[in-house]
């Protein structure tokens, strides 16, 4: 028996479909669109027909979304090419599925910018299973993650100037006691303006460092 024959065999659940009741609390965003045709039966548009739990918690009324267009409600999802894919989804059958997509926007109060993994399977001629996971929070944590790894290899860098400046002024120092001695003071000052740009530059870095610091 195919697994399909299987779910469809599962006991109901105070009247509603136990692969329903699955599909509705998944932790995952998951939804049913449509596609909305123009006379020539160009796809010009999908529209949401379900959305479950996860994919309506940012909603007061999930139902509000019901029937309105995905371009009304994601403008983004024209502009990342989703559209054009799921599109695709539909002509070849064939699932699709994409990493880390950025989607950005309102949809009447709500602000929105967020990463997503994107997973959209066919349901027949006109309709698509669209899930999306979050990842949202995982990549705001990566980006923290490089800007302390580059903080920390600019702070590396810097420890490591100062060191050859460092051994740099003391050089400085005797090259300009020797040419004192020796009454060159034209040696002296080039020995000292050294010694000055040296730590003039050390102090550049420990500027960049605080200011781009996470």
């Amino acid at each position: 028996m195919h697994p399909l024959e299987h779910l469809t065999q599962l006991p109901a659940v105070d009247g509603v479909a136990m692969a329903a009741l699955a599909l509705e609390h998944i932790p995952v965003s998951a939804s049913i669109v449509s596609a909305i045709r123009d006379d020539a039966g160009t796809v010009t548009d999908f529209c949401i027909e379900y959305s479950n739990l996860a994919a309506s918690a940012a909603s007061n009324d999930r139902t509000e979304a019901y029937g309105k267009a995905l371009f009304e409600i994601i403008p983004a999802f024209r502009d990342v090419g989703l559209f054009e894919r799921y599109v695709e989804v539909l002509e070849t059958g064939t699932p699709y599925t994409e990493e880390n997509v950025r989607l950005t926007g309102t949809y009447g109060d709500i602000e929105y910018d967020i990463r997503v993994d994107v997973v959209a399977t066919p349901l027949g001629p006109d309709h698509v299973l669209s899930v999306s996971h979050d990842r949202t929070s995982e990549h705001e944590v990566n980006v923290r993650l490089t800007n302390v790894q580059e903080t920390l290899s600019r702070r590396q860098a810097v420890e490591q100037q100062i060191h050859e400046v460092n051994v740099g002024l003391v050089d400085d120092l005797v090259q300009v006691r020797r040419a004192l001695d020796t009454g060159d003071i034209e040696a002296a000052r080039t020995h000292a303006m050294n010694g000055a740009a040296r730590a003039a530059g050390v102090v550049t870095g420990l500027r960049n460092v605080i200011r781009t610091g996470p």
